[in-house]
């Protein structure tokens, strides 16, 4: 499957929940779509880590998910991750909307859609874009095609035509820009440095498709933490949203962290426009 090449117009939900980093957690993807319901969302957004696994604990997790939507409906969109495998979502066809209806077996799954690479579309007259992917620094420890694979990493050319389409209001990412400096982190991993290069290296390509696109607002999972902050590249200032991953999640309470409700088109993030906590003091 190729990426998408047009520019998405629909009147789209109004209020989405985004989600972040899921990793093949049924029971903590159903508690979002329940989440999302109870607090009258329209749509949700995933930001990446999906599920998208080969064999039968892939098959199980779309199963799963798929039951779970028939019964209670609304549509969930995803992009993917580094440790979503390619081989399964490049196996969605995309319709005329742009999107790619999930499938199982050869068999639609209702309400489920992947977003592809470099995709741009419009939800109630905010135009968003997407960039996925990013860099596994432990893929030393992972086993290539059955939890690592080699198409993991957005491309230059992948960047380079998301930015031929245009300014947006809101970036979708799986990774988060270099500006937002959550790079730092990796200094506590003790990870091959190969490994933290070439991660570098792409989120200095997502800070190029910042400045390129000049988003009011970035979204991204990746990093298994919920932060709000204002990033500084070059002479402006972007911000950042990032949002926690599965593992923070025990209870009902919990999906604050790792969930949060987009109202569009104001882009308030549960009822907050400007983030007021500054990531960027840790590091100071």
């Amino acid at each position: 499957m190729g990426e998408s090449e047009q520019r998405v117009e629909r009147p789209g939900p109004r209020r989405i929940l985004v989600v972040g980093d899921t990793h093949g957690h049924a029971q903590f993807v159903k508690a979002a779509i329940d989440h999302a319901i109870r607090h009258e969302c329209d749509a949700i957004l995933q930001l990446g880590d999906f599920g998208f696994w080969p064999g039968g604990s892939g098959i199980a997790f779309l199963s799963e998910i798929g039951k779970h939507l028939r019964k209670n409906p609304i549509p969930f969109y995803v992009i993917h991750g580094n440790h979503d495998a390619p081989p399964i979502y490049n196996l969605f066809g995309i319709a005329d909307d742009g999107f790619a209806p999930m499938t199982l077996k050869g068999n639609a799954i209702p309400n489920m859609f992947y977003i592809p690479q470099s995709s741009v579309w419009e939800w109630s007259g905010v135009r968003f874009g997407n960039l996925s992917g990013a860099v596994s620094v432990d893929r030393t420890l992972r086993k290539p095609g059955i939890s690592w694979w080699a198409g993991e990493r957005p491309t230059v050319e992948e960047a380079e035509r998301l930015m031929a389409k245009g300014k947006l209001d809101v970036l979708v990412m799986h990774d988060a820009p270099f500006s937002a400096r959550l790079e730092l982190l990796h200094g506590k991993g003790g990870w091959p440095v190969e490994c933290l290069a070439d991660s570098r290296e792409v989120s200095m390509l997502l800070d190029e498709v910042t400045r390129e696109t000049n988003p009011k607002l970035i979204l991204h999972g990746h990093w298994h933490l919920r932060q709000s902050i204002w990033a500084p590249l070059d002479d402006a200032i972007y911000r950042v949203e990032g949002f926690a991953d599965n593992t923070t999640w025990q209870r009902e309470t919990d999906l604050a962290l790792s969930c949060g409700v987009l109202t569009l088109p104001d882009l308030l993030i549960d009822g907050v426009a400007n983030p007021n906590r500054i990531l960027l003091d840790m590091f100071a």
